[in-house]
């Protein structure tokens, strides 16, 4: 499949200053109106444990354990090596619909495709005058590279498939067209966070370590949404549906995770300002790998943070996120990710298991700070003058000026 971004680059979540101390603000991470009770997913406690975290082969050789690869392999899975992983809770299922319309209710948030007006559909599963719409002149279009990825005005959560379409009947199936931003908003207000790289790929292996499915190695073990026959216009429907399932279809997997595998891609922490990243493959993709990407637990793709489409939405998790990527850097697009999603509590275990100084503070500590070094300065200005004219108590002298930390 293609990846794209969304209209004008816009709505990415702004990034949090970090001066020399990880100076952040409390405020963007404030929840509103929490949600109700009984409402979210129940999370499942993962106990953690070492398994081989990357692309563990199937089928016909075509993706290969590759522990010296330098490069994503065809899946987008990375080259598998051994990691281990701390305990966290994750849901047992995406998000959806029902739940997602609560937060809206409760806050008044807009997603991204909301604020664009338009996002991506897949187009058998559009109306004649919605593609007549996108086809003509002054319409969004297509990908060029992927024509059967449609640009629809007025396609967001509520109308995944543009404005005649709506969520009824759908109440319980994963929400769409939701973006890293979106999926960050819904976790914040949940008191919850997404969970990591490593986290979702050892949630979603259920146990089975070692193995492309949830299910184990064999391709017909078990049952996911992905896509049988000719695509796009050729599903078959051989699982049950043609898109979306709902989010607690077939069988969980040994962590009593649904859906793990298939049906939507789920956003994970990770990546940059740019790209983030996404897990486990939608309902448009295969488990022979022939239509789009091969479904397996290790495939993932990388989407801006503010572009959603028709298959793409998340899973939230809990816990102390201390389960990062072993590639993270220690620089500043890495501490200020952190701190937009983790807050101040996860940037200073962050640094701490890094032996880093974890001196972290808030705006107003930092107020606090600067001010004080001021009042410093000036004190020692004074005494510089006084000096000068020979009365200081410091008896003369050079006073070296502090560097501005702050």
């Amino acid at each position: 499949m293609a990846r794209w971004t969304g209209a004008n680059g816009a709505g990415r979540v702004p990034r949090l200053a970090l001066l020399a101390l990880a100076t952040l603000t409390l405020a963007d991470n404030e929840r509103r109106d929490p949600p109700i009770n009984g409402l979210l997913s129940p999370l499942v406690p993962i106990r953690g444990g070492s398994f081989l975290y990357g692309s563990t082969g199937v089928g016909d050789g075509e993706d290969v354990d590759d522990a010296s690869a330098r490069a994503p392999l065809r899946d987008g899975s990375k080259p598998a090596r051994r990691q281990r992983v701390q305990p966290f809770s994750i849901e047992d299922a995406a998000v959806t619909n029902a739940q997602f319309r609560a937060f809206v209710r409760a806050t008044g948030y807009k997603t991204d495709a909301e604020r664009f007006r338009w996002s991506f559909a897949l187009a058998p599963f559009l109306d004649a005058e919605t593609l007549a719409r996108a086809d003509a002149d002054g319409g969004l279009g297509r990908l060029r590279d992927a024509p059967h990825w449609v640009g629809v005005a007025g396609a967001y959560w509520r109308q995944p498939e543009g404005p005649r379409s709506s969520i009824r009947g759908r109440e319980d199936h994963p929400v769409v067209h939701a973006s890293y931003n979106d999926a960050l908003a819904f976790c914040t207000w949940a008191g919850r966070r997404l969970p990591t790289e490593l986290e979702w790929e050892f949630a979603a292996r259920g146990r089975i370590n070692d193995e492309p499915f949830p299910w184990g190695g064999d391709e017909d073990g078990g049952t996911l949404n992905g896509w049988q026959g000719p695509f796009p216009d050729g599903n078959t429907r051989a699982d049950g549906y043609a898109g979306t399932c709902p989010a607690r279809a077939y069988a969980p997997n040994a962590y009593g995770l649904y859906n793990t595998v298939g049906n939507v891609w789920e956003w994970a922490s990770g990546g940059d300002d740019k790209k983030r990243p996404l897990r486990g493959g939608s309902f448009v993709d295969s488990v022979d790998g022939r239509t789009n990407h091969p479904l397996r637990v290790s495939t993932r793709m990388d989407n801006a943070a503010d572009s959603g489409s028709f298959n793409i939405g998340f899973r939230c998790a809990a816990g102390e996120a201390q389960n990062l990527p072993p590639t993270e850097g220690f620089d500043q697009a890495t501490l200020s990710r952190i701190a937009d999603e983790q807050g101040i509590d996860g940037l200073t275990k962050y640094l701490a298991a890094r032996g880093k100084r974890a001196d972290v503070l808030t705006a107003g500590e930092a107020r606090q700070a600067l001010l004080k070094k001021r009042e410093r300065l000036v004190a020692q200005q004074a005494a510089a003058a006084r000096a000068a004219r020979g009365g200081g108590e410091d008896g003369g002298g050079d006073v070296e000026e502090e560097r501005d930390e702050l």
